[in-house]
């Protein structure tokens, strides 16, 4: 047992290979202690190695098979790994041997909706509430209402659905708001319900449904405010701060702090933008939120610290950034995580940024500035947003043309017997109001295929199954739709090069997905919307000088890759241009030229 202290001493000085090394010793000298494998497998899940986690539990439940925490620990191990079918399946058999342990209902639920079984996931953290809260009536029917408001699937079959879904939202809104004046403040402190339930209100479907999110968004952000101010009795997320000056920093510098899950398109969006941060100016602190195996070379930062975000240690970590007295925060994906919500709803800077690197406004008076593309904005966009919108030049970004660009752009192999058309987008991005196109294609273009790229079974599976409904109705043979496996950068630059066109997943335009397919010479066919998130690639396809490959409809979207397929002469050409004007593409360090001129 001393041997298993010195372990966790290591471990807590992040010395975790040493620590390891002790437990992998302990484990092969000693007897079954169940306390050493317990804490062996806390770590083990600590550091993400989840599949040998896993196999600890598994030696514990052989010995026990009815050890509860064993079987809720291995459960939430398996969620982590996507095996939610199984952790379904544990987390039952833990609730079939007690059904009031709350926090069984908590981990099937969580699994549940990843696995995208929404209604039923719901309907397990409304159980979960109602052993935590059952005896305050008032606070049960408020937070039962608050979960609910995350039933929005991911994955509709028309548009119907979503005009329905919609509704709902807009009517739980409403009831929420008739029961908070019946709330008191000292409900939300039992069990730190309050901020346990605003670390599940993600509603990150709602963007998919391409409406105007501004008022939603501003009423989840309140109601995330009420929840964490009455378990943190937190004074400070309101606009006032004390952040003006940065006493904590001694060499006279702005601190400059970007805050993000860092897990999506981190190279393009947040450090190609700040490259050129003046650091005279500035000092840069990069903190990431529960993304432990995020790293990156130091000649990219310095400065990278690592969060634990959690609701047991949400006091923990805001009382931290507003000690840090930081003069600029950049969220530069609000949304895209209930993460950067949670942050973007405080007040922690003198100035606070956001990016579209997801495309939707925060909803939070917290937050100053939205920078945004001037080609990416209409004349009356400002309405869409609760920050101040600013216009920059372009698409807003600096872009590394070198990333993108296939090494040897090789003259495509003609195959004329196929015409190969990607859709490469995450199955929640193809809107049904679109599924038009998609039909019309594999309808009058004979030999056309279209590749998607496999994304998680249970999405894949919802899109396809919507598709093929439509498909056979039109006498359309479905083995004309393909999933590809998921594939490295290298392999799958090479695998652009094998289409012939993408098509942009109208609605929720691609950003990085375009500028990897113009790097290999892919065309894309594409509209212009009416709202950012709606027109990345034409706004792309502006900077290029190629606006006229925007198409001003679906019909005309359609005709242009008939067009296309028949004349594979003027594909090379239009692919040879886009290389060409992408290779030679200036842009400029928008965002880090706004953030030196603050201030």
């Amino acid at each position: 047992m001393n041997e298993m202290q010195v372990a966790i001493g290591y471990f807590k000085e992040n010395k975790i290979t040493e620590a390891k090394k002790i437990f992998e010793k302990i484990i092969e000298n000693n007897q079954y202690n169940q306390d050493i494998y317990f804490n062996y497998a806390y770590i083990l899940g600590e550091i993400g190695e989840y599949k040998s986690e896993q196999k600890i539990y598994e030696e514990i439940l052989k010995r026990n098979p009815d050890d509860l925490d064993a079987l809720i620990n291995y459960a939430i191990s398996l969620i982590e790994t996507k095996n939610y079918k199984k952790a379904i399946s544990i987390s039952s058999k833990v609730i079939q041997k007690n059904k009031t342990i709350p926090y069984a209902y908590e981990v099937r639920g969580i699994a549940k909706l990843k696995n995208l079984e929404i209604k039923e996931g719901i309907q397990d953290y409304k159980k979960w509430i109602k052993y935590l809260a059952n005896d305050r009536i008032h606070l049960h029917e408020f937070l039962i209402e608050c979960i609910d408001l995350i039933d929005i699937e991911p994955i509709y079959q028309n548009q119907k659905e979503i005009e329905e879904s919609r509704k709902k939202i807009n009517e739980k809104i409403e009831r929420i708001k008739k029961i908070i004046p019946k709330l008191k403040e000292n409900d939300f402190q039992y069990e730190n319900l309050g901020i346990k339930i605003a670390f599940k209100l993600n509603l990150f479907y709602l963007a998919y449904q391409l409406k105007n999110d501004k008022e939603i968004n501003e009423f989840i952000v309140n109601l995330i405010q009420k929840l964490v101010f009455y378990n943190t009795n937190n004074t400070n997320n309101t606009n006032n701060t004390n952040n003006t000056n940065n006493t904590n920093n001694t060499n006279n510098k702005k601190l400059l702090c970007v805050i993000s899950t860092f897990r999506y398109h981190s190279k393009t969006f947040i450090f190609d933008q700040l490259k050129k941060i003046n650091l005279d100016k500035f000092e840069v602190e990069y903190i990431v939120l529960n993304n432990k195996d995020f790293n990156i070379s130091k000649k990219i930062c310095e400065k990278i610290i690592h969060y634990n975000f959690i609701p047991e240690t949400y006091s923990e970590v805001i009382n931290n950034l507003k000690q840090k007295k930081i003069d600029i925060l950049l969220i530069p994906d609000i949304g895209m995580s209930i993460e950067t919500r949670l942050i973007s709803i405080e007040k922690l800077a003198s100035t606070t940024l956001t990016t579209w690197l997801h495309p939707i406004t925060s909803g939070s008076k917290n937050v100053d500035y939205y920078l945004s593309g001037d080609l990416m904005e209409e004349k009356n966009s400002d309405n869409q947003y609760t920050e101040k919108l600013i216009r920059l030049p372009g698409i807003g970004l600096k872009i590394d043309t070198h990333y993108f660009l296939r090494e040897s752009n090789k003259k495509r192999e003609i195959n004329y017997k196929l015409f190969n058309v990607g859709l490469l987008q995450t199955p929640y991005k193809y809107n049904p109001l679109y599924d038009e196109i998609i039909i019309k294609i594999l309808l009058e273009i004979p030999e056309a295929v279209i590749y998607f790229i496999q994304y998680e079974h249970q999405f894949d599976e919802k899109l396809y199954s919507r598709l093929k409904n439509k498909l056979e109705s039109q006498g359309v043979n479905i083995k004309r739709i393909k999933f590809v496996n998921r594939m490295n950068r290298d392999n799958y630059q090479k695998f652009l090069q094998k289409l012939d066109i993408a098509i942009d997943s109208v609605g929720w335009s691609g950003g990085n997905t375009t500028l990897d397919c113009f790097g290999c010479g892919l065309p894309i066919l594409t509209m212009d919307g009416n709202t950012l998130r709606a027109k990345h690639t034409a706004a792309i396809y502006k900077i290029l000088d190629l606006e006229q490959e925007i198409s001003l409809n679906t019909e005309q979207l359609i005709l242009k890759a008939k067009l296309l397929s028949k004349d594979r002469n003027i594909l090379e050409k239009l692919s040879s241009k886009i290389i060409n004007n992408f290779k030679y593409l200036k842009t400029d360090y928008y965002i880090s030229n706004f953030i030196n001129n603050l201030g």
